[in-house]
């Protein structure tokens, strides 16, 4: 937790004109919130969406009705969250409703069960590519302007400009097979451009008792049913963006089992009814005959 604070430092200047004390553990209504970031990214991407989670605790005498922001201070600043000044270089609300906080009561942001706060980095909120500082501030809708604030401890989020997506390419074995082969996929073990961590989903064309056929993983394997031509996607995906490629796979008929008897048309001696006894009684004939 920590205490209330200016967004600006103007807005200092108008908190203490009111009579607001900083540093103070309530306000002179018995208000006092911690805030708490309990989820936040590694790094984003300038016009990409992020999740963010916290939990804001009310530990004052009245209900705290929260407008939240999330604050950008410019890289190698040295500045801190609680400091304002010109480093602020961007401003996000983090959701167009407040959030109601009982007295002495914590609430999760958002509630479990509720869709994830997405927040998005546009690049009128940075100067560029670099590490940013960042906190999460709580601004009373229910106070007159200026309001009291309180934030969170400040976050690193690295902000990426530009991204370059992977290249993605795959091949499989045996290159031709039937409907009992078990074909093997490999993704090319090709690093990202940007050096991210890929992840790697296939679909292979077709339906199952379950639903789509697809799997996950470099590596997958799969048997398909009938015969006919099926299209392989891989989709191939860095965090910040994704890329496909689709192959065609033909699969024929399987075998026939070695130990079947084929099956072929019959011939002309095949088709006369019980040529064993058309046999013998031509021999019967001719005994009686030599007689």
């Amino acid at each position: 937790m920590r205490r209330a604070v200016p967004l600006t430092l103007a807005l200092a200047a108008l908190l203490l004109a009111s009579g607001t004390v900083l540093g103070s553990p309530l306000d002179e209504r018995g208000r006092r919130v911690d805030v708490e970031v309990t989820e936040s990214p590694r790094e984003v991407l300038v016009g990409s969406a992020f999740p963010l989670a916290l939990t804001l605790t009310n530990r004052g005498s009245e209900t705290y009705r929260a407008t939240l922001f999330v604050y950008l201070y410019a890289p190698a600043s040295g500045s801190r969250c609680d400091e304002g000044g010109s480093t602020l270089r961007g401003t996000i609300q983090m959701a167009s409703r407040s959030v109601d906080v009982a007295p002495r009561t914590t609430v999760q942001v958002p509630a479990p069960g509720d869709v994830p706060f997405h927040q998005r980095v546009e690049h009128g909120h940075v100067d560029g590519p670099g590490t940013y500082e960042a906190c999460v501030f709580a601004v009373d809708a229910n106070s007159p302007p200026p309001g009291v604030t309180f934030d969170s401890d400040p976050f690193p989020l690295k902000v990426r400009v530009e991204n370059a997506l992977p290249e993605p390419k795959f091949t499989w074995t045996p290159r031709t097979g039937n409907t009992s082969t078990v074909f093997r996929f490999t993704a090319a073990d090709d690093p990202d451009p940007d050096g991210d961590a890929l992840t790697y989903r296939w679909d292979f064309g077709h339906m199952t008792a379950k639903g789509p056929a697809n799997a996950t993983g470099r590596e997958a394997t799969h048997q398909f049913y009938p015969a006919k031509s099926f299209l392989v996607t891989l989709t191939v995906s860095d965090g910040f963006g994704s890329a496909q490629v689709t192959e065609e796979v033909v699969v024929s008929r399987a075998a026939t089992p070695s130990g079947d008897r084929k099956l072929e048309a019959p011939t002309p001696a095949e088709e006369t009814p019980f040529p064993g006894l058309v046999a013998l009684g031509a021999v019967g004939l001719a005994r009686r005959r030599s007689r």
